[in-house]
């Protein structure tokens, strides 16, 4: 099997339909690189499966052909799920999640790790999320790994949310970086802040901002000096009316 229409009729005869180019490999001798578009059914199982796509790998593998196919959300539109999909499909075994940092045309792509990830495996990485970026003609700008960063901690987000609230997800993105800590997205806050409302420490308003909960305001505690959290959030207020 040597070229890109013999490989799309293979893919469709097995109910995998390209959803962009199928890129042939100038280096390595009869790979292919399928862009596919995955959805979800009524049980949020992702279609194609990701048993069927490696099925698929398998069978077109005994004939000679390698395939590397990298997953795009056809639903959402949303590259960022699109991403962590490919991610997972293609690294799940060391890839825990999945994470876009979007400037422009310009992007930083950033990896939870499940397991330390061999020095082996990140240009391998780095190459399929060159690959993926390509297909929406973006450019990756930096390759990032959340165990080296200074991510912020359910605690620090808490604090934060309590000094700012009520808070969107963008503005608690924002103020978190402005402490210095490392934000991959508003999708990676919008997590936190999910984790965080369903240990019972902060609401969402119907206007979709977040406050913190009596139980939030225990678990953070009551500093009795200069650093309180009481005071800072009244001197924020001050800074916000001037």
């Amino acid at each position: 099997m040597a070229d890109e229409k013999q490989v799309q009729e293979f893919l469709a005869a097995r109910g995998i339909i390209a959803s962009g180019r199928i890129a042939k490999d100038a280096f390595v001798f009869n790979r292919f690189v399928v862009f596919v578009a995955v959805e979800r059914d009524g049980e949020n199982r992702q279609v194609p499966s990701n048993k069927l796509l490696n099925r698929v790998k398998e069978e077109i593998s005994s004939e000679g052909t390698i395939l590397e196919f990298v997953l795009t959300d056809a639903v959402q539109q949303d590259i960022e799920a699109g991403f962590r999909a490919s991610m997972l499909h293609s690294f799940g075994n060391v890839v825990r999640n999945a994470f876009l940092t979007v400037d422009g045309k310009k992007v930083s792509a950033w990896i939870a790790p499940k397991v330390a990830i061999e020095a082996d495996v990140i240009p391998k990485i780095e190459e399929r999320t060159r690959t993926f970026l390509s297909n929406y003609d973006l450019e990756l700008s930096g390759l990032e790994f959340t165990s080296d960063a200074n991510l912020p901690g359910k605690l620090a987000c808490l604090q934060v949310c309590r000094l700012k609230a009520p808070v969107t997800v963008t503005e608690l993105t924002q103020a978190l970086i402005a402490k210095g800590f490392a934000v991959p997205s508003d999708n990676w806050t919008s997590r936190m802040l999910d984790n965080l409302r369903k240990s019972g420490f902060v609401v969402r308003q119907r206007s979709g901002k977040y406050v913190v909960t009596l139980a939030g305001l225990k678990a953070l505690g009551t500093q009795k000096n200069r650093r309180s959290p009481d005071i800072g959030r009244m001197l924020a207020l001050a800074r916000s009316q001037e």
